[in-house]
């Protein structure tokens, strides 16, 4: 949770849609600007046409994978 982000936690990518009718958008975007505050590095992905599931962009997760888990 937010309450939770501090400079020390491991890399995050957040994934989520404008159309999730499970967790409101506002909370990815309230939840990245605690990490960018936290100097917490992270990977913010957004689509807009997706529900509760959606199918992430595989090549911006490869990417980040291979970026931080050596």
């Amino acid at each position: 949770p937010i309450s939770y982000v501090t400079a020390d936690d491991a890399p995050i990518m957040v994934y989520y849609s404008e159309n999730d009718p499970i967790i409101p958008p506002r909370q990815a975007v309230m939840m990245c600007k605690k990490l960018k505050e936290a100097g917490v590095p992270f990977k913010e992905i957004h689509n807009p046409d997706n529900g509760h599931e959606p199918l992430p962009d595989m090549q911006a997760v490869d990417n980040w994978f291979k970026k931080y888990l050596k």
